[in-house]
């Protein structure tokens, strides 16, 4: 499993089964609430699957969806697995995942330079993974 669990991926999945548990456990509270809002409490998973999606769109608020390093130096890899490190751990990804994907970075800007193909500074940036629905292919 390449993503961690998180306090924010904890909160949302334990407060997600405490809510559909407690639908589970405590019925009058569904017969107690307005007519038009039964038939979704009556579902411990729907009412479960709600908080968790609530909580997911209210934990991304603020969330960096972009990135950028420059990197001066060709022989500047630390940058680059810190960098990917500061963004895997926004992204939930395992830190020795992108302790490697850093190096690996390093290492190609490094063998580029040598070779030729890059001068001055390097850009490293991210950008949120999008899928072109028209043509069904991932950007």
């Amino acid at each position: 499993m390449s993503l961690l669990l998180d306090t924010r991926r904890n909160f949302t999945i334990g407060l997600s089964v405490v809510a559909g548990g407690t639908i589970l456990l405590l019925p009058e509270l569904v017969r107690a609430a307005p007519d038009w809002v039964q038939p979704v409490l009556a579902s411990a998973p729907a009412v479960a699957a709600f908080v968790a999606i609530s909580l997911n769109l209210l934990f991304r608020l603020g969330a960096a969806q972009t990135g950028r390093l420059v990197m001066q130096d060709t022989q500047a890899w630390p940058e680059a697995v810190e960098f990917l490190k500061h963004h895997g751990r926004i992204w939930g990804a395992r830190r020795d995942v992108m302790a490697r994907a850093g190096m690996v970075v390093g290492e190609a800007v490094e063998t580029l330079s040598q070779a030729g193909l890059v001068q001055g500074p390097v850009t490293l940036q991210h950008y949120p993974l999008t899928l072109n629905q028209s043509e069904g292919e991932v950007l």
